[in-house]
């Protein structure tokens, strides 16, 4: 019985660069509302991953996972799992993030959250269409 072998770096990198591919195919799958494809490849994107790859590729998970969530009406999942990482914990500063826990908010009656995104939002000088008024 010999000890397993170390993972190569390569093989480490590879599975980090198959992950992104697959974010980008659930991402891809959101926007075309394929809800069931959307939610294989974020499956499969965690497949093999260690726990720094993991934590490197949350905030794109998380953003992906949150309009899934959205688009299924559950606003106060991607209201719980958006604040947890943009709010509480602060891994997350992406602009979709934040634009998207102000969409969030709103529909969870969630007014302080939505006036730091939404404050957030502006001092980025996003665009915030029909959000402006809130």
């Amino acid at each position: 019985f010999a000890p397993k072998e170390e993972e190569s770096d390569l093989e480490r990198e590879g599975r980090g660069l198959d992950a992104l591919a697959q974010l980008g195919l659930a991402r891809l799958a959101v926007e075309g509302g394929e809800v069931a494809s959307a939610k294989r490849e974020l499956t499969a994107e965690r497949q093999g991953l260690d726990g720094a790859q993991k934590r490197a590729l949350e905030g794109e998970a998380v953003v992906i996972e949150a309009r899934l969530d959205l688009s299924a009406n559950d606003a106060p999942g991607a209201y719980r799992r958006l604040k947890r990482l943009v709010v509480s914990r602060a891994t997350v500063d992406a602009t979709e993030a934040w634009l998207l826990l102000a969409i969030a908010a709103h529909l969870s009656g969630e007014k302080e959250t939505l006036g730091q995104a939404l404050e957030v939002a502006r001092r980025r000088s996003v665009d915030l269409g029909p959000l402006a008024g809130l």
